[in-house]
């Protein structure tokens, strides 16, 4: 049976036909209650807020993203190297226990239920490694550069540190190996196939939940689909620098996870969010060295329990045990803070990583 293949050609239209589709729309919307006239200039001001776009952290979204091109290949086949080799000694090991083994029938509802099977296994494998690049400090460093983005557009999705995005790639050809160790021993695909299925599903799911739009300005939710499914707008919350939203809404494609492990926060419908990790540190990021090799540096401070950022936390590092401060951090350090103020305070230098905005302050004044 010959299986579907997407070309990257696919991936690159749908993409942008979903982002234009929904400026379309919620242009229409917006001229339709603010009794404004339609226009073209008005559509792209709409779609692209020159104003943001001219923001150095948009200028660093399209350097590293050109730059993406040309270094995620290598990972990218180290990756599938991976979990080609793993899964290969899975099905190995599953003949030499079950010698009479033999692959079934090649059946289009085989297919179709492996393929939903790898989706699924590769969404977990998401929720895994996004939630331990927020709650492992080494990780958090790397993954620091996605966050200090404080305008979200398509190019976004590629604003990664080389080696945050080489673990999460690791985490899902590991994961995804498993249930490709079992598909190639009980149905005798090859892993070329079984490639096919893996990508066409994820293409597929990423056209669901209207992927193209979780780094944009669009406000899209799902409604009561959003308990399945991760649309745009809590996507959007994540990248939010407000002390609520920390640490919320890992989930991929799929917010089940988010359900089941006590993660999810709801926005309210066309709620807005201050995107970024805070003032402190936002520019940081704005550079290609801040991209690049700050994220080593603060990784070296932390191993050494040296003060990354001047916040209660990571002003208490040196007194932190090693395992602590570098491999695990308590979910409880993000939560207990004081209450916002109005009008808001300035944000903390690092989401989910002071114990205190008010212990800052307190040791400042005393000082």
């Amino acid at each position: 049976m010959k299986l579907l293949h997407f070309p990257s050609a696919t991936v690159f239209a749908a993409t942008w036909v979903t982002f234009f589709a929904a400026a379309i729309a919620t242009y229409l919307v917006y001229c339709w209650t603010e009794r404004v006239i339609l226009s073209p200039i008005g559509f792209l001001r709409h779609a692209f807020p020159f104003d943001k776009w001219k923001l150095k952290t948009s200028r660093i979204d399209v350097f590293v993203y050109i730059i993406s091109k040309f270094i995620n290949g290598s990972l990218i086949v180290a990756n599938v190297a991976i979990s080609a080799v793993l899964a290969v000694a899975i099905s190995n090991e599953i003949k030499a226990v079950f010698p009479n083994l033999h692959p079934g029938n090649v059946t289009l509802l085989a297919i179709l239920g492996w393929s939903i099977v790898f989706f699924v296994v590769m969404d977990l494998s998401n929720y895994i490694s996004h939630f331990l690049q927020h709650f492992v400090p080494v990780l958090w460093e790397l993954h620091k550069v996605h966050h200090s983005a404080t305008f979200l557009n398509p190019l976004t999705g590629r604003r990664q540190h080389p080696l945050g995005d080489h673990f999460d790639n690791l985490v899902t050809a590991t994961m995804v190996a498993v249930p490709l160790g079992i598909c190639k021993a009980t149905l005798g695909l090859s892993l070329e196939d079984m490639a096919l299925m893996v990508g066409d599903g994820n293409l597929i799911g990423s056209t669901i939940v209207l992927d193209s739009l979780r780094h944009s300005q669009f406000p899209a939710g799902f409604g009561p689909l959003d308990r399945v499914l991760a649309s745009p707008h809590m996507h959007q919350l994540h990248h939010s620098y407000k002390v609520e939203h920390w640490d919320r809404n890992f989930g991929n494609k799929l917010s089940i996870w988010d359900w089941w492990f006590g993660t999810q926060t709801q926005p309210a419908p066309y709620e807005t969010f201050p995107w970024g990790l805070g003032k402190a540190e936002d520019h940081d990021y704005d550079t290609l060295w801040g991209v690049y090799v700050l994220p080593l540096v603060k990784i070296g401070r932390l191993i050494r329990g040296v003060p990354v950022y001047a916040d209660a936390y990571s002003l208490a590092l040196p007194k932190r045990p090693f395992f602590e401060r570098v491999l695990w951090r308590k979910p409880d350090y993000g939560t207990r803070r004081a209450a916002p103020t109005e009008p808001p305070a300035a944000p903390l230098a690092s989401p989910a990583r002071a114990s205190a905005s008010a212990s800052v302050a307190n040791s400042a004044s005393a000082s």
